[in-house]
């Protein structure tokens, strides 16, 4: 057992391991009403935060679902989760043939019909739940995808 697991987290290799069996599960109306209900402003990306990230599944799962240019959060309290998001989305990016540019803080992912931005954020919710940036922008430049 890692030593991530004793601490009642869990593991890149666990993750990796159920996320197709998590995917097969998915809901696809759920999906599509959760899309539906999103209110963009404007020509404005979708801006949504997902707590407890992991590995990122969940937006390998959601973003082509939604199909615009959207700017992604992913907020997890460990960093080698925050580490293995970078690796599995550049991976995921790569299967698909989109063109996946890491510049250290920030993954850009272009499909050539949507742009998707990707930071990740190390925090624990329990104590540091204020210092998600909630504002709109591109002006977050203190978050950062593989935190130290």
């Amino acid at each position: 057992m890692s030593e991530n697991e004793q601490a009642g987290g869990f593991s890149a290799d666990w993750l990796r391991l159920r996320e197709p069996l998590d995917l097969a599960a998915r809901n696809e109306a759920l999906a599509q009403g959760f899309k539906a209900a999103l209110k963009p402003r404007g020509g404005e990306a979708l801006r949504l935060i997902d707590l407890a990230a992991g590995s990122g599944a969940n937006l390998r799962a959601l973003a082509p679902c939604l199909g615009r240019d959207q700017d992604w959060t992913l907020v997890d309290h460990d960093p080698l989760l925050l580490a293995a998001q970078r690796v599995e989305i550049k991976r995921w990016a790569r299967e698909h043939g989109w063109a996946c540019v890491d510049d250290g803080s920030l993954l850009r992912i272009n499909t050539g019909a949507a742009r998707w931005q990707v930071r990740g954020l190390q925090i624990d919710l329990a104590r540091d739940l204020e210092r998600i940036d909630l504002s709109a922008g591109e002006d977050r430049k203190s978050t950062r995808l593989n935190s130290s």
